[in-house]
């Protein structure tokens, strides 16, 4: 710790949080650099009684910041030093993280973690999450910052801080030592707090002007140094906001490259696409465009003359038409085919549909391309509207999927942490524009032609180039797209199962784990983050109560009932089911060895109170609760400071349900959605109904994901003809079938209704079939409704449709069945609609809330509006009539399933929120003197018995 003048009340609290380390193996070396006000040095003198791990030395005269740090570095004698400035925090657990860290990682030469600003007031603010080791954008700008943590070996190899980047020491030291070392980790955890105080670097970046310059000098040396020397600038809207954010200015000659450009019948596009070229300051290079067959006359006359007149003065075009195999468009297979014939040094795939904004984008992302590791650079893409389409890609969107980053961010945004507008490290960067060695993408076999002809086939080439250990770089440079102009939208079903299946489980290694994978904006996600997976290693199964308002053999029970069975298989949770009200699903409960509580109606005690019970008696850590007609259970979480998780299915209007009783009911159920570690709603639209009661940050969505294994495994107990001969279909009949519940929000008796409506041979080929007939307080009523509307019916009707009881053998009606029908007006994420496309059935439902989310229209299902009896009769007679669509859709339901989250993925992503939940229990035990230590942190501290004494120290840059 580098010491001048420092204002006595920010030094002492700087030593102080060394002090209360719960970390006991540290010193601490503080160097004065010539201090001369009293008050500082008063509070120097006094260190070393304070504690004996504490050394001051001093210089005589100020020298600088790089000197001071180098004096305090020589008399360390620990394996690692930390950086720590002379009026910033340490958090109580940093030294314990870092060495937990260390010695889970001990290749690790140095290290960083998260930080955020704390003003002169003790108030924190601007968490910084940030990426794991990225080597391009440290060229930008110093994003490691705080806590950073040196190997001493390899300080003293580099010869610790060079003298004359004041300012920006830190930055330069970072550059060189990646030059000697790739073992570089991030502790993802706030470890530091830099204090944000005036005249400070934290409040303002040109307080001290003379860094910019350290900067920019520290990273021209450093691509210098990696053979691509240039000149470095700071950009215009850096200057603009005073930010010491840097870029190169890469040559415009180099390697030569080939610009591929895949069309067909596109004209106005292509043209546009290849006039902007035109302002392309690189030279060399040349441009190819791939006809995929056009066969519009415009388009072929333009492609005739095009190779003659070439670009102007840019240099000629040559065109190919290559024809798409097995008649169908395939991507992969055009780009493959150029890439064979072409004879230049570098690719760069380019849609016909991007026009070029930024005159050096080509000279930019051949400078990252010629850099050493370097497998793929992409650019920043904006829609014609000037908001944002690509900038890089994520993986982990939408549990498992890929997105690109700040997606619909307006262009003059510069993201969080300036992400959106620097040079980076990403997992993958699109195909629209990627530039990458011809050599590289011929040994790796180009785009994979027979799983992503179309979609995907970008994202999958570069985590094979990133399995080669290349590096994704996404440089800001700035080109117009129009998205899926030539193409159209919508990915194939397999595709984007084949996608999840490779790369579903991937963890982005750029994308902090605080931040929000709902969508691309890097929002900031509240919550605890186990980065060392020590809950999972180091603690036994999570004892949890289950909280249902049925078991019944229904929806949100029979999900939960899943969720069971998959987390105790895991070994994630030792599990007790409470319900007020019993059901069928006891039984299966009680199969498994689930121990089942069913609360005593006519007991003296409430339901709440007997629930309270069974958590004290259980010793349970985490209360799952189920749907909103068990809120009440949520409240008595709070009451007996047990951690929850609250699944919320419904999806109506929130008013039907939270306001049509007592006042005082409703203000309990809006004040627990607050209280829950998560609340999980299975589908976005259902989340999107409740979003303006979300207080805490504390929404989600995990979909339900089906246990497809278990269902054909149930399905294989009887075969499609015995099924076919058990329930009387003949051959030659399609059966349509509905299963679910028999009640008004299910609307079965549209399909009654429908039916009537079907042509007379249309429905002479037909039998329906609804299956969920219950006759409890509830549904009575409905069903005999229903049972009248069937009886009403013509005879030669009345005879082909049945109403079948619930039942928990469903397999022989799936094995059955022709078509699946859904009526329902109100569905946040039916399991019977898995269960559909599972068996491989063509559908027809309503589009509400989640099932929009499930099938795809058009692909695999129809839509008609709820209660349109006559789409509903329209679509029922398209499957019946067009024997090939209904194959087409039933060959293509098992991969829309495919291409959602999987049950092991769900099973996965719960897991994870049972440990984290734990986590936040207010009774973990203070670990120093009774001192109150978050959970994180004394986790942290428990697990410090297994790790050897390792000595580090403390300072950083003022």
């Amino acid at each position: 710790m580098p010491v001048l003048n420092t204002a006595p009340e920010w030094l002492l609290a700087a030593i102080e949080s060394v002090s209360e380390q719960v970390y006991p193996h540290w010193e601490l070396v503080v160097v004065d650099d010539g201090s001369t006000a009293p008050e500082t040095l008063a509070v120097l003198a006094g260190l070393p009684s304070r504690d004996p791990r504490i050394r001051v030395l001093r210089h005589e005269a100020t020298a600088n910041i790089s000197q001071a740090t180098n004096t305090a570095a020589a008399a360390a004698n620990g394996d690692y030093f930390v950086l720590l400035d002379h009026d910033d925090l340490l958090s109580p657990d940093a030294l314990a993280q870092v060495a937990l860290s260390l010695a889970a990682h001990p290749e690790w030469d140095w290290l960083y973690s998260d930080e955020d600003l704390i003003d002169t007031s003790g108030s924190r603010s601007s968490p910084r999450f940030k990426p794991e080791w990225s080597p391009e954008l440290l060229l930008a700008f110093c994003y490691v910052g705080h806590l950073l943590v040196f190997r001493s070996r390899l300080w003293h190899q580099l010869g610790g801080m060079r003298i004359g980047f004041e300012g920006s020491q830190d930055h330069d030291l970072l550059l060189r030592a990646s030059e000697v070392t790739s073992h570089v980790g991030r502790v993802p955890q706030i470890l530091y707090h830099w204090r944000a105080v005036p005249g400070s670097t934290a409040t303002r970046g040109d307080a001290k002007p003379l860094a910019f310059s350290a900067g920019r000098r520290a990273v021209a040396e450093a691509f210098g140094r990696r053979g691509v020397p240039c000149p470095v600038e700071q950009p215009e809207w850096a200057q603009v906001r005073r930010l010491g954010v840097f870029a190169p200015v890469f040559p415009d000659d180099g390697p030569s490259v080939a610009i591929i450009v895949p069309t067909r019948n596109s004209r106005s596009l292509l043209e546009e696409c290849l006039a902007s070229l035109r302002e392309t300051t690189y030279v060399n290079y040349r441009v190819y465009v791939v006809d995929n067959e056009s066969d519009d006359p415009a388009t072929c006359d333009y492609l005739a003359g095009l190779g003659a007149r070439g670009l102007g003065s840019s240099p000629t075009v040559t065109v190919w038409r290559i024809p798409h195999p097995a008649d169908r468009f395939n991507y992969a297979h055009l780009m493959n085919t150029a890439a064979s014939r072409v004879t230049e040094d570098f690719l760069l795939f380019l849609n016909d549909d991007v026009a070029v904004i930024d005159s050096r984008w080509l000279s930019q992302m051949v400078g990252y391309l010629r850099m050493e590791g370097v497998g793929a650079v992409g650019a920043r893409l904006i829609f014609p509207d000037g908001q944002v389409q690509h900038a890089g890609v994520l993986h982990g969107l939408d549990h498992g999927g890929v997105g690109h980053a700040f997606k619909l961010i307006n262009g003059q945004e510069l993201g969080y942490l300036l992400l959106a507008r620097v040079s980076r490290n990403c997992s993958a960067v699109t195909g629209a524009c990627m530039l990458t060695r011809r050599q590289v993408f011929l040994e790796s076999k180009g785009f994979d032609e027979a799983n992503f002809a179309v979609a995907y086939n970008d994202v999958d080439y570069c985590a094979r180039l990133r399995e080669r250990g290349l590096r994704i770089v996404y440089a800001p440079v700035t080109l117009c797209h129009r998205e899926g102009a030539t193409r159209g939208s919508g990915d194939s079903p397999s595709e984007v199962a084949c996608m999840r299946s490779r790369y579903g489980g991937l963890r982005d290694s750029y994308y902090s784990p605080h931040l929000s994978l709902d969508d691309e904006s890097f929002a900031i996600r509240p919550g605890v983050v186990d980065w060392l997976g020590a809950s999972q290693s180091h603690r036994q199964p999570v004892r949890a109560v289950f909280v249902t308002h049925n078991l019944n053999r229904e929806g949100a029970p029979l999900c939960q009932l899943d969720l069971i069975r998959g987390l105790r298989k895991a070994g994630v949770i030792d599990p007790i089911i409470f319900s007020p009200v019993d059901g069928g699903l006891r039984a299966d409960c009680e199969a498994m060895g689930v121990p089942v509580v069913v609360a005593r109606p006519a007991a003296r005690e409430s339901i709440a109170t007997q629930l309270a019970e069974v958590i004290r008696n259980s010793g349970a850590e985490v209360l799952h609760v189920n749907t909103l007609d068990s809120a009440w259970a949520v409240v008595v979480a709070g009451e007996t400071q047990t951690p929850s998780l609250w699944n919320i299915h419904e999806s109506d209007d929130w008013h039907t349900y939270l306001l049509n009783g007592p006042v005082s009911a409703a203000t309990r159920s809006l004040r627990a959605l607050a209280q829950p570690y998560r609340v999980v709603f299975v589908s976005r639209a259902s989340r999107a109904v409740w979003h303006n009661l979300e207080r805490s940050g504390n929404f989600t969505v995990i979909p339900n994901g089906f246990d497809v294994d278990r269902f054909t495994e149930q399905l294989g107990a009887i075969t499609r003809q015995a099924a076919r001969r058990q329930l009387g279909i003949p051959d030659g009949t399609l059966l349509v079938l509905a299963i679910g519940t028999v009640c008004p929000r299910k609307r079965q008796h549209d399909l009654v209704r429908a039916f009537a409506k079907l042509p007379a041979a249309t429905a002479a080929r037909l039998r329906l079939l609804i299956v969920g007939d219950r006759k409890s307080d509830y549904t009575a009523e409905y069903s005999d409704k229903l049972h009248r509307l069937v009886a009403d019916l013509p005879a030669d009707r009345r005879m082909r449709v049945s109403v079948k009881l619930e039942t928990a053998d469903t397999a022989p009606f799936w094995q059955a069945a022709d078509i699946f029908c859904c009526a329902s007006q109100t569905e946040s994420y039916p399991r019977t609609v898995q269960e559909a496309m599972a068996a491989g059935l063509p559908i027809v439902t309503t589009p509400v809330f989640g099932i929009s989310e499930m099938v795809r229209p058009g692909t695999n299902a129809e839509f008609y509006p709820v209660g349109n009896i006559d789409l509903l009769a329209a679509a029922i007679g398209r499957l019946v009539s067009d024997d090939a669509l209904r194959e087409r859709y039933a060959s293509r339901s098992p991969a829309v399933l495919a291409g959602a989250i999987s049950y092991s993925e769900m099973i996965d992503e719960y897991a994870r929120l049972f440990r984290e939940a734990r986590l936040t229990a207010a009774d973990v035990a203070a670990w120093d003197a009774g001192s109150p230590l978050s959970d994180a942190q004394s986790l942290a501290c428990r697990a410090l018995d297994r790790l050897p004494g390792l000595l580090l120290h403390g300072r950083g840059t003022r």
